[in-house]
C-alpha cells in the first residue's frame, strides 16, 4: 500500500471525465492559494475512489472535502462563518443558493455537534446543518460562485 503523503490531485483527477478535471483543479489551486493542507486518500476498497480534505492552518479547521471517483465528484463546505459574507451569498447563482436552502435543518447529531451554521438570503433565516453543505452537478457559474464562498471562509478571520 502506497505511504499517505504521495498521493497527489493527479491521482484524483486521472478518475474522472474530461470535462470535470479542469474544475477540480480550480478547487485544489484556490485551497493551494489559501494556504490550506490537503490530506488525499483513497476511500474504501474500489480503485479510484478518493477523499481529499483542504485544511486551513490557522485556525485549523477543514474548509471543504472533495469526493470524487469515476460516476463524479462532489464538495462538502464547511462554511460555519457564512453569516459574516451574505452580501456574497445573496449574489450566488440560485443553483446555490438552492442547495443552501435544501441542506437539512441541524439536528445537534445527538449533542456531538456545535450547532447550526445560521445565515440568511434575502431576508428569508436559515439554520443549517454544518456537516451536510454538500454541492454537486451544478453549473459552471454555480462553482464560480462556490469558490467565491470559499475563498470568503479561507480568508475569514476569527
Amino acid at each position: 500500500m502506497k505511504d499517505r503523503s504521495l498521493y497527489t490531485i493527479t491521482d484524483v483527477i486521472n478518475c474522472l471525465a474530461d470535462q470535470d478535471r479542469g474544475i477540480v483543479m480550480e478547487f485544489y489551486q484556490l485551497a493551494a492559494s489559501l494556504g490550506c493542507k490537503d490530506v488525499i486518500s483513497p476511500m474504501g476498497k474500489k480503485a479510484d475512489d478518493w477523499k481529499c480534505e483542504f485544511s486551513t492552518k490557522k485556525p485549523k479547521r477543514t474548509l471543504f472535502i472533495l469526493r470524487a471517483n469515476k460516476k463524479g465528484w462532489n464538495i462538502r463546505c464547511k462554511l460555519f462563518n457564512i453569516a459574516k459574507y451574505e452580501e456574497a451569498v445573496a449574489n450566488c447563482s440560485e443553483g446555490i443558493k438552492q442547495v443552501l436552502r435544501g441542506t437539512p435543518d441541524c439536528e445537534m447529531h445527538g449533542g456531538r455537534c456545535k450547532g447550526p451554521v445560521q445565515f440568511s438570503i434575502h431576508n428569508d433565516q436559515y439554520s443549517k446543518c454544518r456537516h451536510y453543505l454538500l454541492f454537486q452537478d451544478l453549473h459552471q457559474a454555480d462553482w464560480d460562485c462556490l469558490r467565491t464562498l470559499i475563498k470568503l471562509e479561507g480568508e475569514f478571520e476569527e
